[in-house]
């Protein structure tokens, strides 16, 4: 009997170690959704975009769509860990971190090794997850943070937290997720890319009133931890003809400054090699690519159109090589693929990781392969 008795005093505590008692229902907790991190006068300022989840399950189950009310809130601090327990101070609920989407930070985080801060904040939270997407802005964070979806669109599948959705029609910036950002951070050589964001406000009308939308706005660059500088969108115009995971991209075509018509690129192939000549050290870039002609205002050969096509996409190339060059900027990372190929000729060279190049040190050849597109036929 004494037996019966401690086994159901054993079975009745287990029940009670097991028991939910101090969960709280979905409402009560306020969601960040996207993390934004400022500096100003000398104090870090942490923002977070709080949604409510229950409405966006109403929204994906059929129902008519309402407009989506995002709050922002901020917390200020010496630094980031102060700033957070001040946002902690002014919240009306509980804060979760474990459903953060996005990260923003402004350039004055990235400036003054404040970046490193940043690190060491998101690595002692183990709530954050690797796998946020990353952006830089110019703009003022509260208006980054504060800007809705067209159409109603739930904010978890606006630019700052789907932007891979939207390259995949034109290839105009590359999105960073964290692990991948982090771990450039410390690669030797390496010149980290970061896609910037900005508020449009001019280009759409919702009942004839402006309608502000977020939009990709250049990008700045890391290396190692120190911030080298910020190219705008014109700057980097030739940036997607060098990387492979550009999926497609438009590019107009002129003569003599007059707008000859268009085609679209796709799937490139894109080789750069270390050269040495006369104890100087050089670089390789060969790209190729399939085309397709998008408009022409007059019939051109085919051998005629993709030459034109070939000295324009080159001409970009270089245009952007050379913007990076006026500020430090290793922008199609030749550093990186020196350090991998002639490990060697890096040690010998390299000045803080660095390579220092200059407007010979780099080499374009461009293949492009178009067919008409359409109704359009080229001629042979």
């Amino acid at each position: 009997m004494h037996v019966i008795r401690k086994v159901w005093a054993s079975f009745f505590i287990m029940i009670c170690l097991t028991g939910c008692w101090d969960i709280r229902e979905t409402e009560h907790i306020l969601y960040v959704n996207t993390l934004g991190i400022d500096y100003q006068d000398n104090q870090f300022i942490i923002y977070a975009q709080i949604i409510n989840f229950a409405n966006i399950a109403k929204q994906e189950g059929g129902a008519t769509r309402e407009k989506q009310d995002l709050f922002v809130g901020k917390g200020r601090g010496e630094n980031i860990y102060e700033a957070a327990f001040d946002l902690y101070r002014v919240s009306p609920q509980k804060l979760s971190w474990e459903h953060i989407k996005s990260i923003v930070l402004s350039e004055n985080v990235l400036k003054d090794n404040r970046l490193e801060k940043f690190e060491e904040f998101y690595a002692r939270f183990f709530q954050f997850r690797n796998t946020v997407w990353i952006f830089g802005t110019k703009d003022n964070m509260e208006d980054i943070l504060a800007t809705n979806s067209i159409l109603n669109l739930p904010p978890v599948y606006s630019i700052i937290n789907d932007p891979e959705d939207i390259l995949k029609q034109s290839s105009i910036a590359f999105p960073q997720q964290l692990y991948r950002f982090r771990a450039n951070l410390y690669e030797p050589a390496m010149n980290t890319y970061l896609p910037f964001l900005t508020v449009i406000k001019k280009d759409w009308k919702a009942d004839h009133k402006d309608f502000e939308i977020l939009a990709f706005d250049g990008a700045g660059f890391v290396t190692f931890k120190s911030y080298k500088g910020y190219l705008s969108q014109e700057d980097l115009i030739g940036y997607p003809w060098t990387q492979e995971k550009t999926s497609r991209g438009s590019l107009t075509l002129k003569v003599k400054d007059k707008q000859v018509g268009a085609v679209v690129l796709q799937d490139p192939k894109i080789d750069i090699k270390p050269v040495k000549k006369n104890g100087k050290v050089t670089f390789q870039l060969k790209a190729r690519f399939e085309g397709v002609s998008n408009y022409l205002t007059k019939l051109y050969s085919k051998d005629i159109l993709e030459q034109l096509t070939e000295s324009t996409v080159k001409s970009q190339i270089m245009h952007t090589y050379k913007k990076g060059i006026e500020k430090g900027i290793d922008v199609y990372h030749l550093s990186q693929v020196l350090y991998r190929d002639q490990n060697d000729e890096w040690k010998k060279l390299n000045q803080n990781g660095i390579v220092p190049l200059d407007d010979q040190s780099l080499e374009v050849n461009v293949n492009i392969r178009i067919k008409a597109g359409g109704r359009e036929e080229l001629l042979n």
